[in-house]
């Protein structure tokens, strides 16, 4: 891989999609789990357009029927092999695994959970040397500080799907190695939007862009730029929309749960909170918070642990968990 020119533009996408990343863990919809209802909605979006990139019929409807139910069947679908392979895969994608590090062998196992309900023999996922080259740079660059996580994860995408190593569940499998990815540098974001989605929804654009870098691959100096300035636009789309999500699950919880509840919740996620954290997670009072907080205690739902400026609570299920 040759030097990656960053243009005007390309920073500033990365700037936009940095400052998300950087607010996203600290905003009160995120800490407090509000958006947890909306991930099963994600991910039969993500699964859609990932399955019909691949030419399958894909609805997402259907999909999302199909996780939210006991259904063991999406109605005779034809590509039900390929629908349940993803769920599972998507399910059971893990970054913190010691197996993953881009080693072949992690590969692998990430296309055999693929495609482990096909009625079809395929032969075993192998990898040719441009791939393992693929794989050790990837690797090579997130350890450093040379090129920017969210290039290294692009060209990864773009080189990938080029060298087209296997003949079915490619773009399966390259999504799955993106959320990887992501999650490794820290973009755990993209879980809760189909990024997949705003690809289909400018498919013209993403072939174009996607074949422009492609052809130039085999040059001593690709063109990176079409595809990059096109993934880190979709990339960007998708950090507004979830701005948009992460406000609307806000005021939806605030509208529909009392301060008591919002306290219990935020400590169910933290091991123990002061009020101060209380005041900025909330956005209550200090006076209202001071006296909600004395009557959970009273009620025996939270304990305090301190005294004074250096007091901080804790559920009381927590320890009886500890007990």
């Amino acid at each position: 891989m040759s030097k990656v020119p960053i243009t005007p533009e390309m920073l500033n996408l990365i700037s936009a999609i940095d400052i998300f990343k950087g607010m996203w863990p600290y905003h009160p919809a995120v800490i407090s789990g509000a958006l947890g209802p909306i991930r099963m909605n994600v991910m039969a979006q993500t699964i859609g357009a990932t399955l019909r990139f691949e030419g399958m019929n894909a609805d997402d409807n259907h999909i999302y029927q199909f996780l939210t139910s006991s259904l063991t069947s999406i109605g005779g679908n034809i590509h039900e092999d390929a629908i349940k392979g993803l769920v599972f895969t998507l399910d059971n994608l893990n970054v913190n695994s010691t197996d993953f590090l881009f080693f072949p062998d992690a590969v692998r196992k990430i296309h055999k959970h693929l495609m482990q309900f096909s009625s079809l023999h395929y032969p075993d996922f192998t990898i040719d040397e441009d791939l393992e080259d693929l794989m050790t740079w990837t690797r090579n660059q997130l350890s450093g500080d040379v090129i920017h996580p969210l290039l290294i994860i692009g060209i990864f995408m773009v080189v990938f799907l080029s060298i087209d190593p296997y003949q079915v569940g490619q773009i399966r499998l390259a999504h799955c190695l993106g959320f990887l990815l992501f999650d490794l540098a820290g973009y755990g974001f993209v879980f809760y939007g189909a990024l997949v989605s705003f690809f289909e929804k400018d498919k013209d654009a993403y072939t174009n862009a996607l074949l422009a870098t492609q052809e130039s691959l085999s040059h001593v100096a690709p063109h990176y730029t079409p595809w990059l300035v096109f993934f880190l636009r979709r990339l960007k789309d998708l950090t507004m929309e979830l701005r948009g999500t992460l406000e609307e699950q806000l005021s939806a919880s605030k509208g529909t749960k009392g301060l008591s509840e919002r306290i219990v919740s935020l400590l169910r996620v933290h091991n123990n909170l002061s009020i101060s954290q209380f005041a900025v997670l909330t956005g209550a009072n200090r006076n209202t918070l001071k006296k909600k907080l004395a009557t959970l205690c009273e009620d025996s739902i939270i304990q305090a642990q301190g005294a004074g400026k250096s007091t901080r609570y804790i559920s009381s299920l927590m320890l009886q968990s500890d007990a």
